[in-house]
């Protein structure tokens, strides 16, 4: 092998400026045709339900290229993980005046005990063919892991919707 001194310029691969850039966009190229929907970017709607808000379109190999050295403003922050579809999920509750609150849910064969804020309530849908009525709640576990769940109203069952990390 061979080794340059520490003071030798070293490049960045993705810079159009430095030698090998084209190298590396034709493999990028080849990597999202042969992998294609594993490089995609989200589209958002002002749907109130999170999982009709959201769809994901693939990126072009341009696009992925330009993505790349993104900061994101502000200082880091936690992500919202939302699973694609829903997982109806166990929960235990208290009463409290008009609303019911998770104090519980089962994961495999444990029960855990959650701290939660809510319900912030969605509803709507009539002039859909499917209405909807929500409760969602922000919830601490036991474990630490902050959750986001719903009750769906109309039918009284309970869903895991994401959380956060």
């Amino acid at each position: 092998g061979s080794s340059e001194p520490i003071s030798a310029l070293q490049g960045d691969l993705f810079d159009r400026g430095f030698a090998t850039a084209s190298f590396v966009e034709e493999a990028v190229a080849r990597l999202v045709d042969m992998y294609r929907g594993l490089f995609v970017q989200q589209r958002s709607t002002r749907h109130p339900l999170a999982e009709c808000r959201t769809s994901w379109v693939d990126l072009t190999p341009e696009g992925v290229a330009v993505g790349r050295g993104e900061e994101r403003a502000g200082p880091p922050g936690l992500e919202l993980q939302l699973l694609s579809d829903p997982r109806p999920i166990r929960i235990g509750t208290l009463t409290r005046r008009d609303h019911v609150v998770p104090i519980r849910y089962l994961e495999g064969q444990k029960w855990h005990a959650l701290t939660s804020a809510g319900p912030d309530r969605v509803s709507g849908g009539h002039e859909e063919a499917r209405p909807y009525a929500r409760e969602y709640y922000r919830c601490v576990s036991d474990t630490g892991a902050l959750l986001w769940i719903y009750r769906d109203a109309m039918e009284d069952r309970w869903f895991l919707h994401g959380w956060w990390d």
